[in-house]
């Protein structure tokens, strides 16, 4: 599993993953925009906790974020040519993903950093909702 979790995170661009002992803390890593979430953050997110379930060895996760905010919600800017069925699926698909978070049958926590406008519609809740299964 040591060797899977090295591969994936040298394949991520917009999140960080680091491994302390059994603890996995997973950063946002998009300061410059304020760690929103686009299409390739989410599919990072997705393969990490994705692995996540699946590797024993990894009793918990903290998600924080670099810079000045934690998340700041969607980005906007892959956003600003969407119709509203693009806009659907994309608010779909992230939904997906914190459901994912909040699945996890591991304790995940949300080290909220700075700005966080959106924390109370995405991220966090899903975070502290893993806490309480």
């Amino acid at each position: 599993m040591k060797h899977e979790i090295q591969m994936l995170s040298e394949q991520l661009q917009n999140v960080r993953l680091e491994v302390e002992g059994a603890i996995a803390i997973v950063t946002m890593a998009r300061p410059k925009a304020m760690n929103a979430l686009n299409n390739q953050t989410l599919g990072e997110l997705e393969s990490l906790f994705h692995y996540f379930k699946k590797d024993k060895d990894i009793l918990g996760v903290i998600i924080t974020g670099e810079g000045k905010a934690f998340v700041a919600g969607a980005d906007i800017s892959q956003m600003n040519g969407y119709n509203a069925e693009q806009g659907r699926e994309y608010a779909d698909y992230a939904q997906s993903i914190f459901n994912k978070i909040e699945a996890l049958e591991k304790p995940v926590i949300a080290a909220v950093n700075g700005y966080a406008p959106m924390a109370s519609d995405s991220t966090a809740p899903a975070a502290v909702q893993s806490m309480d299964s």
